[in-house]
């Protein structure tokens, strides 16, 4: 996909990208700081249907407060080539819901297939695959290897949740040296226009912090709920 290829070839993926980074998500209220859930992001070199792949996994495991906002225990899986990064594979099972894209080059179409729930009926639908519309998981490693200025004023894009697309933005806010002391971090704003990024449609605005070194790690996210606000940082890398 051309498009990809243009937006995404300023930046190369490094060998220091590889490998899994663990993260602790806290909500805040007032004087209440809890941890409420852990994520796992992976990043690593594999192959689908014979072609050379980076897959992204990501494991959320939430207690029983957090799944007020996020459901349940979240994993999903994207697979990108190895070439120009352009997905080609999304899979999220989800509760009791399942939510697939296919990212068919040859069409230029994505595949969206959904089941909502126990004995509800599969949904087919179909979304252009026009390099700016794509999944959660997919748009974070789109983000963290996105060329900043591309990010200026804005990027329009299109995400893809639960089976349904909503517009967004993305927004390069500049260089933050006091979020990561010792880190010129490139701070970013994903600001999803219709739905938020959790289950009850709150976390409209969401504040990345991304490294600047090769290995573009994401330092950290932000976001305000409908009440107190959720934050990720990194407690650990494999």
């Amino acid at each position: 996909m051309a498009c990809f290829i243009r937006i995404l070839l300023p930046v190369l993926v490094s060998l220091s990208s590889l490998g899994t980074v663990h993260y602790d998500i806290r909500y805040k209220l007032g004087q209440m700081n809890l941890r409420v859930a852990t994520a796992a992001f992976s990043w690593e070199q594999d192959s689908l249907d014979g072609i050379p792949v980076y897959h992204g996994g990501a494991i959320i495991r939430t207690t029983p407060f957090f799944r007020l906002f996020i459901g349940s225990d979240y994993i999903a899986n994207t697979y990108l080539r190895r070439d120009d990064l352009s997905p080609m594979y999304f899979f999220n099972p989800f509760k009791n819901e399942r939510y697939e894209y296919v990212y068919r080059q040859d069409t230029g179409e994505i595949e969206s297939t959904s089941v909502r729930g126990p004995r509800q009926p599969v949904e087919y639908d179909r979304f252009p695959f026009d390099g700016r519309t794509m999944d959660l998981l997919t748009l974070l490693h789109f983000i963290r290897f996105l060329d900043e200025s591309l990010m200026k004023p804005s990027m329009p894009i299109h995400v893809l949740i639960s089976g349904k697309i909503f517009p967004a933005e993305i927004i390069y806010q500049g260089k933050d040296a006091e979020r990561f002391p010792g880190i010129q971090a490139d701070r970013i704003l994903l600001r999803l226009t219709e739905h938020g990024l959790t289950e009850n449609g709150s976390g409209n605005e969401v504040y990345l912090w991304r490294s600047p070194g090769e290995d573009r790690c994401l330092l950290g996210l932000e976001t305000e709920l409908s009440t107190g606000s959720m934050h990720a940082s990194i407690s650990s890398k494999e």
